[in-house]
């Protein structure tokens, strides 16, 4: 009988996103891909795992392995490739667990997640400490792998952890991968936080977070259609999950030309280069594979990108599937993949481990009022250096009229393809008005504060700006402010 081992990074985005240095974030990318594939391959290759290297892979991509083998070979991948990974990334959270059946294993990966892992490294009373994280410090010594800026890291970091010492040493891998899935230079893109908001409206950049709908449920769907037949459900789930993927690619290679093209680079001879070596592009991939995207950008490029990669990417799918692999629901074929997306907006010195959660809280959120029937987006713009989570964000700073029978909250529950277009040109003309701006700010912070001179501003901007002003839907205030203070 034949068992499948499964493995699954825990908490990417927080691993990723633990300290912001550009480097240690490309790397800790490019250790949550290896994971998956590399030093998978690399394990299964070494003689003393013949016993494992004839199995097939249902997933391996975006911190995920599905690995059908005998159960001898799941046993023997479960014994040696946690030592394997903790030697190659020190640091890597991440759960293991063996199962007959799919069902049965992301229980037991769920179970697995609650068994805190423990790190071996001993700190004696002497030993220094890495400022950043508070972890235990290692030497930075030059290899032929950091050669390439080198010194100018260790100007950044007097000292540092094996973690993140790790991440910068694979991020000279990762940062050609990442972008050769995307068919895009690494050359030609930002190298650190501050170059990339240069050019932007007051240093805002923001961080994306996108994830398809459906996919998880997809998969099952199909181990359940063909549970009789191991080799026919396991080669369908493998062709789902590259369709899948390949889809989400070509969308972010779409979203990317779409939102950079026109602005950053030119063709000559047939070859795309930048227009002015000196103006890079304010973007870098961090994650692209399966159903996840996460990217950092110019915060003026943000709408763009993810209004483009969600049409394209329902457009792909539409035709990519034909309905081969959809799921019956309610009655009705589904005929297209959609996906969520959240977007949050801060400062370039803002902490990114704090933002990426925000902008997952975000995706999940629009998910969860769009009922993952549509493809929509969240995004939320940080005002202050104190975040929770997005719930108590809506309490804070979304609602007025608290606890009163005409609370209302002033950001719309999601957008979806059709109201972002809607939106979006709405808040163009209110650009063009600058007056009636700022008696939007006045009038969001003074009903915020419940203040009585929020009904005075109002009259006197409705009498000031007639339709101009009524038009404005107040529950969107915030969310037009947040465009107008970032682009």
């Amino acid at each position: 009988m034949d068992y499948i081992y499964g493995l699954t990074v825990q908490g990417i985005q927080s691993y990723i996103f633990a300290t912001n240095n550009l480097r240690e974030i490309i790397g800790g990318s490019e250790i949550v891909q290896a994971v998956c594939t590399d030093w998978f391959d690399e394990f299964l290759s070494k003689p003393i795992n013949s016993v494992s290297a004839n199995g097939l892979k249902l997933q391996n991509a975006a911190g995920n392995i599905k690995y059908i083998t005998s159960i001898d070979g799941a046993k023997n991948i479960y014994k040696g490739f946690g030592e394997f990974i903790n030697n190659k990334a020190p640091g890597l959270p991440f759960s293991q667990a063996i199962a007959p059946s799919l069902e049965t294993l992301e229980v037991a990966l769920s179970a697995q997640r609650n068994i805190p892992q423990h790190h071996f490294d001993l700190g004696h009373m002497s030993r220094f400490l890495a400022r950043v994280t508070g972890d235990l410090a290692v030497n930075m010594k030059e290899d032929d792998q950091t050669k390439e800026g080198f010194a100018n890291y260790k100007k950044k970091r007097d000292s540092i952890d094996a973690e993140n010492f790790q991440k910068f040493k694979m991020s000279y891998d990762a940062k050609d991968r990442l972008c050769n899935k995307a068919n895009i230079k690494e050359k030609w893109l930002a190298h650190d936080f501050e170059d990339m908001a240069k050019g932007g409206k007051h240093n805002w950049l923001s961080l994306i977070h996108i994830d398809g709908n459906g996919m998880g449920k997809h998969i099952m769907a199909l181990a359940d259609k063909f549970k009789n037949d191991q080799a026919q459900r396991s080669n369908a789930i493998k062709d789902f999950a590259q369709k899948f993927s390949d889809c989400t690619e070509r969308a972010f290679m779409h979203a990317f030309n779409t939102t950079f093209d026109k602005e950053f680079l030119k063709t000559e001879n047939g070859i795309k280069k930048l227009k002015d070596s000196k103006k890079e592009i304010p973007f870098r991939p961090l994650i692209l594979g399966g159903d996840d995207v996460t990217v950092i950008l110019r915060a003026d490029f943000a709408i763009q990108f993810v209004q483009a990669f969600l049409v394209k990417f329902e457009e792909l799918t539409q035709n990519d599937f034909k309905g081969n692999f959809i799921v019956e629901e309610n009655g009705q074929l589904q005929d297209k993949f959609t996906a969520c997306a959240g977007i949050a907006f801060v400062k370039a010195k803002f902490p990114f481990h704090y933002t990426t959660h925000l902008a997952e809280e975000l995706c999940s959120a629009a998910k969860e009022e769009s009922e993952r029937k549509k493809s929509a987006l969240l995004f939320h713009k940080v005002s202050d250096s104190f975040i929770t989570n997005y719930e108590e964000l809506k309490k804070r700073e979304l609602t007025i009229h608290k606890g009163k029978p005409n609370e209302m909250g002033i950001s719309k529950k999601y957008y979806d393809l059709d109201d972002l277009v809607d939106f979006l040109k709405k808040t163009k003309n209110v650009k063009a008005e600058k007056g009636v701006k700022n008696a939007m700010r006045q009038w969001m912070d003074l009903t915020l504060n419940e203040s009585p001179e929020a009904i005075l501003i109002d009259k006197r901007a409705e009498k000031k700006y007639g339709t101009k002003w009524t038009n404005i839907k107040k529950n969107q205030l915030a969310d037009y402010l947040t465009l107008l203070a970032v682009s």
